[in-house]
C-alpha cells in the first residue's frame, strides 16, 4: 500500500469507530469488547484463508474424479503441529543459547 492509502485507511476506521461509539449505548471501557471481537475474527478468518490456501495443494487426487479432495480439520491440526515442531527445532535454540533436546 501506499502512503496515501494507508492515510485513507486509517482516516476511514476512525471514520467508522466515531460513528460506532457514536451510534451506540455503550461506555468507553465497553466500547472496546465489540472492536476486539472483530479485529479477532478477522485475524482468525486471514489465517483459516492462508493455511487453507497452502494445504490445497498438498491434499491428495482422487483417481477416479480426478479431485483434490476438501480439507479436514485434521488437515489444519496436522499442518498447525509441523509449525509448532518447526517454532521449537529452530527458534528455540536461539532463544536459549544452545539445542534443545527433542
Amino acid at each position: 500500500m501506499t502512503h496515501d492509502q494507508i492515510r485513507n485507511l486509517e482516516s476511514d476506521l476512525w471514520g467508522a469507530a466515531d460513528d460506532l461509539r457514536s451510534n451506540s449505548k455503550l461506555t468507553a471501557a465497553e466500547y472496546k469488547d465489540p472492536l476486539l471481537g472483530l479485529v479477532l475474527l478477522r485475524f482468525a478468518q486471514n489465517r483459516y484463508e492462508d493455511a487453507a490456501a497452502e494445504l490445497a495443494g498438498s491434499l491428495p487426487v482422487n483417481p477416479r474424479t480426478g479431485q483434490r479432495r476438501e480439507a479436514w480439520p485434521d488437515d489444519f491440526a496436522r499442518r498447525q503441529n509441523e509449525g509448532l515442531r518447526e517454532a521449537r527445532d529452530l527458534l528455540l535454540p536461539r532463544l536459549m543459547g544452545g539445542v534443545v533436546e527433542a
